[in-house]
């Protein structure tokens, strides 16, 4: 039996292989507003300088919901701004009006996550309250790739946006990012010229190293090792099956060159990650600008995405039959029908521990790989680990709730679901 990984990334493999033969420098028409970097945090990061260099206040304050990834806060601590949270309501993990309205005196930034694909239903309310007050908005579209609310891309609402196409977002890449500007009051382009620029080595290497991982999870999708875990991947494991298997190389032809390098690539970022020891905060985050050739990728996998984000709408419906039918016990987001989602994956909430720990071993003994959010800890955890943060964990008691009892499922194959 397949084993059915959590997310099965979403990548144009004749495009990789067209520029790796082609060496393909063509430049893309993207409107004028798109902004390409290496990545989230470094756009973020971007972003609040500009704000902050350009702001009359002497510092500027954030703020974002407790319940979301890390380099958010990295961004923010390294553009030397206050960092304030906010928790999360359950429904659709993001914030609701009302717990805006307490706080909302208090904010000069706000930043919207929308996880999974899904966007924030109170969207529309909340960029209105903001705009009343001259609050800057910053879309988190890490996991929403165009989703809407009134058939409108939720982006048009903020001052900026940013997406991800990290290898498990739902357009997968690696080290791009893409910040959409719609803030007039100030001019960002000439920084943005000035910024160093990723070489065409490095963006080829990128693409080749892409193609290598995808084949490495489709072939451990294709084994029938139920206990394998594709997101806990060894890191010799994986190096020695790229060198091993030379059926990816003969395949795709890819230049012998790149071979070594993705190798080294691979061992130097992972292994590094690996001998880390966490005793204090490390500034880490550099900002380079993604030029032409990681560019002409994302076009592609652009033009391709609203048949791929309906497929996905299309196997939720399954899930949530499942649920109500009591084979899974767990609560799932309801969606207005306003809503246009993009599901990146599909999150279920057990009622509590116990019960989560039973749905994860049904699940485990189905062949379906499950688990927590991307991340066991909130950013209270983690800024509370490097002593920067003075809020108590009580504070945030649905957040805390969510990242011990909440379960993401695969939602790229019905054929998981047709029969469960």
């Amino acid at each position: 039996m397949k084993k059915y990984i959590r997310v099965l990334p979403y990548i144009n493999k004749k495009k990789i292989l067209s520029i790796l033969k082609n060496d393909s420098t063509k430049n893309y028409n993207f409107p004028n507003n798109y902004y390409f970097f290496n990545s989230w945090r470094a756009a973020l990061k971007f972003i609040l300088l500009e704000l902050k260099n350009n702001s009359n206040k002497k510092k500027l304050t954030v703020w974002l919901q407790d319940f979301t990834c890390s380099v958010v806060a990295d961004a923010i601590i390294e553009s030397w701004l206050d960092i304030k949270l906010i928790d999360i309501n359950l429904n659709y993990y993001s914030n609701d009006i009302n717990q805006l309205l307490k706080i909302i005196n208090k904010v000069d930034i706000f930043i919207i996550s929308h996880l999974f694909g899904i966007p924030n239903p109170d969207y529309v309310n909340i960029c209105n309250e903001l705009r009343k007050r001259n609050i800057i908005i910053i879309d988190d579209l890490a996991q929403t790739v165009w989703a809407k609310i009134n058939w409108k891309e939720i982006w048009k609402l903020s001052d900026f946006a940013i997406h991800s196409y990290w290898f498990d977002k739902p357009l997968s890449t690696l080290h791009w990012w893409l910040l959409i500007n719609n803030y007039s009051e100030i001019n960002i382009i000439n920084n943005y010229k000035k910024l160093n620029t990723e070489s065409n080595s490095k963006q080829q290497l990128d693409l080749a190293t892409l193609l290598l991982r995808y084949e490495y999870w489709i072939s451990q999708y294709n084994k029938s090792d139920s206990n394998y875990t594709v997101s806990k991947i060894n890191l010799t494991k994986f190096i020695n099956e790229a060198i091993n298997n030379k059926i990816i190389f003969k395949n795709y032809k890819i230049k012998n060159s790149y071979i070594l390098k993705i190798i080294k690539y691979i061992y130097i970022k992972f292994l590094y990650k690996l001998k880390i020891k966490k005793t204090q905060y490390r500034p880490s985050i550099e900002i380079y600008k993604m030029w032409c050739i990681k560019k002409g990728y994302i076009y592609s996998l652009l033009n391709d995405y609203n048949k791929y984000k309906n497929f996905r709408v299309e196997n939720s419906k399954l899930i949530i039959d499942i649920i109500n039918n009591k084979k899974l016990n767990a609560t799932y987001p309801k969606i207005p029908s306003n809503i246009d989602v993009a599901y990146n994956r599909f999150p279920i909430l057990s009622k509590s521990i116990t019960e989560n720990k039973k749905l994860l071993m049904l699940l485990k003994n189905k062949n379906i790989e499950a688990g927590n959010y991307n991340w066991q800890s909130t950013i209270w955890d983690y800024l509370k680990f490097y002593n920067l943060i003075d809020y108590k964990s009580d504070d945030f008691p649905n957040s805390n709730f969510a990242k011990k009892n909440i379960i993401n499922l695969p939602i790229w194959s019905n054929k998981i679901w047709n029969n469960f």
